[in-house]
């Protein structure tokens, strides 16, 4: 969960009408300097405000005002825009909005005491209400010195703990077999292990859950695990590990050809599945996001500003295709 505090850049005070909150509503520029490695959150928090706004806010607002539901005397507070990855978005404005806050209080508050928005003066943090826990969102809180935003992007799928606890068995079956030297046996469960390991991973980035779910072939598990590989979103040789127990695996398992092997490479292929193992229960625990943003490397199919929101579509994981050349002018 990330917060964009307003400590730098300050929006709108005083009491916001709809129509002045979506048209109006901007941070300044004043930005504190950053470590070149460092990404820029309160640039990037200005333009995922105004992009909500832009996107969201003003078309629920205009909704609500046509049907009623919006008086034009009504102050905007608060707004969230909720991104479940197998459901439409979500809009909630003001009241709606629910779940904890860690507020910077302006004066002393009892306890019980309601609490407006003249009463803090940031947010330094944001917990959802339980029901919305792990759900994409975006949600910002108006104060007495702007607007203050949090927001989470990085969801993963709940499967994605069973396909590694089931991965997981595979690959100790796997070495049990090559420990008793049993080697069709244990090429066939590695590749199991692994094809599995992938699919967990898949489960556990954002932009291939839609993919990881939808495999019900060994090739649709292989094409988008390569794809997320060549984007540097993965290691290249856990692909390769996956291709190349794919093309034993017959020999082991089916008998229908000679079984041909490297010199010692049953013993690489399963230091890597080793490597492997480990790098997934790291992605599928969440060990490998730490503190920052957990980015992923994607191909954009329409100009996106650092902030802006990135919904479905506006990616994809396959390269373009080169515009085919015009066939040459024929002559008499």
């Amino acid at each position: 969960m990330y917060v964009a505090e307003d400590t730098q850049w300050a929006g709108r005070t005083g009491k916001a009408r709809p129509k002045d909150a979506v048209e109006t509503t901007r941070y300044n520029e004043d930005m504190t300097e950053q470590h070149p490695d460092e990404p820029d959150l309160e640039r990037i928090g200005a333009t995922l405000f105004q992009d909500a706004l832009d996107r969201y806010i003003a078309a629920e607002v205009e909704r609500r005002q046509e049907t009623g539901e919006w008086t034009d005397d009504a102050g905007l507070y608060r707004f969230q825009v909720l991104m479940p990855p197998d459901g439409e978005n979500e809009v909630r404005l003001n009241e709606q909005v629910g779940g904890t806050i860690q507020a910077v209080a302006t004066r002393a508050i009892d306890n019980g005491e309601e609490v407006v928005v003249e009463d803090f003066s940031g947010v330094k943090g944001y917990e959802p209400l339980p029901e919305d826990a792990g759900v994409p969102h975006v949600t910002a809180f108006l104060h007495r010195d702007g607007w203050s935003l949090a927001f989470e992007f990085s969801y993963r799928h709940p499967r994605r703990f069973e396909y590694l606890e089931l991965a997981t068995g595979f690959a100790a079956t796997a070495r049990e077999a090559l420990a008793a030297d049993r080697l069709g046996v244990a090429l066939d469960n590695a590749f199991s292990a692994v094809e599995l390991l992938a699919k967990a991973e898949l489960l556990s980035c954002h932009p291939t859950i839609e993919a990881a779910l939808a495999a019900s072939s060994h090739g649709a598990v292989a094409t988008p695990y390569s794809l997320w590989a060549r984007l540097d979103n993965t290691d290249s040789r856990f692909v390769r590990l996956l291709y190349r127990l794919q093309e034993l695996r017959p020999a082991g398992r089916y008998l229908n050809k000679a079984l041909a092997l490297k010199d010692d490479e049953p013993e690489s292929l399963f230091s890597l599945l080793d490597e492997m193992e480990a790098h997934v229960q790291r992605v599928v625990e969440g060990v490998d996001t730490g503190e920052n943003p957990h980015g992923f490397n994607v191909i954009a199919t329409r100009d996106i500003k650092a902030g802006q929101l990135v919904m479905r579509g506006d990616f994809t994981l396959r390269p373009p295709k080169a515009p085919k050349e015009p066939d040459p002018p024929t002559g008499r």
